[in-house]
């Protein structure tokens, strides 16, 4: 790794749908267990409803905020001048990641080159667009992040803002 850092990007867990998902159906099936296990014809206190349901996203992990606790991995992009873009990973060394993971307790291992790019009359436009593919290609099977969700929020919003072409010295 020698080349220029343009920006870092991280892999998460799940997308922030995915983890909404995650927990609606833990308090549905919790809400539907509670109900359960009252005395026929008895009718639910909402209050200790509710109280089941927060203590059971606090034994399964939801209790957590999403963005910083679901990271597995990081992929740096660098730039090598000339219009040369490479990028480089790094993953948690765990073999499986469940909801429970902490990302402050794991160790991430690099992973190696997983993006090489070369531009020469591209526009600005297309270099980001094709910059952003090839982040998006790193969760497809075979790949670096199979299934994981590249957290691509940042670089959509300074994207278009940015003169690629100069960044990556082929003005």
């Amino acid at each position: 790794m020698i080349g220029d850092l343009l920006l870092e990007v991280a892999v998460n867990r799940v997308s922030p749908h995915g983890w909404s998902a995650e927990i609606d159906e833990i308090e549905r099936a919790t809400r539907d267990w509670y109900i359960r296990q009252l005395p026929p014809g008895t009718e639910p206190n909402p209050s200790s409803v509710e109280h089941h349901v927060a203590l059971r996203r606090q034994t399964t992990g939801y209790d957590i905020p999403y963005p910083y606790n679901q990271v597995v991995g990081w992929v740096r992009v660098e730039c090598d001048g000339h219009g040369v873009v490479k990028a480089y990973a790094y993953r948690v060394s765990q073999k499986r990641v469940t909801r429970r993971f902490r990302a402050s307790k794991a160790t991430y291992d690099w992973v190696g080159k997983v993006i090489e790019c070369w531009f020469h009359d591209e526009t600005s436009e297309t270099i980001a667009a094709k910059l952003r593919d090839e982040l998006i290609g790193l969760t497809k099977r075979g790949r670096a992040f199979p299934g994981r969700y590249v957290d691509l929020e940042a670089f959509d919003t300074l994207a278009a803002h940015v003169d690629w072409r100069g960044l990556l010295g082929l003005s």
